[in-house]
């Protein structure tokens, strides 16, 4: 009997923070969808987020989010949301550093036509005879 008490207890225990832990989850993903988008979000939008307390609440921004950015919201698909969540598993495994620039870079425009990287060499900048000395570093041309 004694331990059927210990059982029920543990179970309560167990149940208690497994739920807290769940919850914390969730708001790391809720924290790191907030990261992935804050730079591209209206001033407003920013302001909205920070007032949300549920996950239903946030579940419904972020549908609103992706709606306002829809080019063609007579199809099923959000193609905006659907390119950008495949740039943005690009961007994760590539350029994991948020201060990036090609992050952004890429999240808003994809893949480059063309890249070019450089290490302490002189770059022709506009065409012209003018030359600037850099560091290492990479020019992406997009068509």
């Amino acid at each position: 009997m004694k331990r059927l008490k210990y059982f029920i207890l543990f179970l309560f225990i167990y149940s208690v923070f497994s739920s807290m832990l769940v919850l914390a989850d969730a708001n790391r993903d809720y924290d790191l969808w907030y990261q992935e988008h804050e730079w591209f979000m209206l001033k407003a939008e920013k302001a909205d987020w920070k007032v949300l307390k549920t996950e239903q609440a946030r579940e419904e921004f972020i549908e609103k989010f992706y709606t306002a950015r829809d080019s063609d919201t007579f199809t099923y698909k959000n193609e905006f949301q659907l390119t950008y969540q495949a740039n943005l598993e690009k961007v994760r495994k590539d350029y994991s550093n948020f201060s990036d620039p090609r992050r952004y870079m890429y999240l808003l425009f994809g893949e480059p036509t063309l890249k070019r990287s450089f290490d302490e060499q002189a770059v022709p900048v506009s065409f012209s005879a003018i030359k600037i000395k850099v560091g290492r570093g990479e020019i992406w041309i997009y068509d």
